[in-house]
Formats: C-alpha cells, structure tokens, sequence
C-alpha cells in the first residue's frame, strides 16, 4: 500500500506556479495567476478528483485504492496539516520492487497529481500550460506503468556441489 502524501502535492503545485512566474519575468498581467494556500480547499477537491482519475487509468495495477470521501472537518479550512486519505495498492505489480523503487513510484505518483491539478486550473486560462502539464503527466504514466509492468529479476540457482 502506498500513501501519498496530499501536502507534497499541494506544495509542488504551488511551487510549479511561483516558479513559472519567476522565471518567465514577464508583468504579473500576463502570466496566470499563483495558486496559494488560499487555494487549498478547491485544491484538496482537485487532488481527489485527480486521484480518482489516476486510478481508473492504473486500473489493470490495481489492487486497491481508497480516498476520503469529503473535505477532512477542519477548524481552519486552510489548515495544510489536515490529512487527506490518498492510498493506492498495486499488489502483486509492486511486490518485488526495491524500497527505493517504492518511493520512487510514489513520488512518481504524487506529481502526476500535481500536474494533473495543474493541467485542469489552467486550461481555461492558458492552454499551452495546459498541454505542457498535459504531456508531461502522459510521458510520467508511461513511466509508472513500465515499472509496474517490468519483471522481477530471474531468481539464479547457484550450484551446490557435494
């Protein structure tokens, strides 16, 4: 089973979008807007949305997945440390992958969610962004699915001589 972490999503998608403002250098009126921590609540929407889309497309990998099915209840809304149940468990399709190889994936995974979030804020504003998010999100997916789909290392026998 793997947990993906929703603030690590959260994080880079705002990190992605300061980023293309700062090194664009262009005036504030003609890049699109940052999305902030004020944009956390639709973007825990997004998140789940985006996940629920990634495990339809994983389908054949999957063993099980599960998600929350509300926005967690939270004092402060815009409170980053309210977890968001985002799990996924490939089975046997993960079974014989290295620890390093799982974290891998699941980084994979949760910036697959971030460019998925990414792709569908700015398709209305800015369709180029879009497709750029759009493409690298496609090419990620080959990724993932070609390491769930490699096969695990022949078992070698060595000889034993009496």
């Amino acid at each position: 089973m793997i947990s993906l972490d929703i603030k690590s999503v959260t994080d880079e998608i705002f990190a992605l979008t300061a980023l293309r403002a700062a090194v664009t250098g262009a005036s504030p009126d003609t890049f699109p807007p940052l999305l902030t921590r004020d944009n956390l609540p639709s973007l825990r929407v997004l998140v789940r949305g985006a996940f629920a889309t990634l495990v339809t497309r994983l389908m054949p990998f999957v063993a099980s997945a599960s998600t929350d099915p509300g926005n967690p209840s939270a004092g402060r809304p815009y409170d980053d440390r309210e977890p968001v149940t985002l799990e996924i468990d490939f089975g046997e399709h993960a079974a014989s992958l290295a620890a390093g190889t799982l974290l891998v994936l699941k980084r994979y995974l949760e910036h697959l969610l971030a460019l998925s979030v990414l792709e569908k804020a700015y398709l209305t504003l800015d369709a180029a962004i879009a497709s750029e998010h759009a493409s690298e999100a496609s090419t990620l997916l080959s990724a993932v699915t070609t390491l769930l789909t490699a096969s695990p290392a022949p078992s070698r026998i060595a000889p034993c001589y009496l």
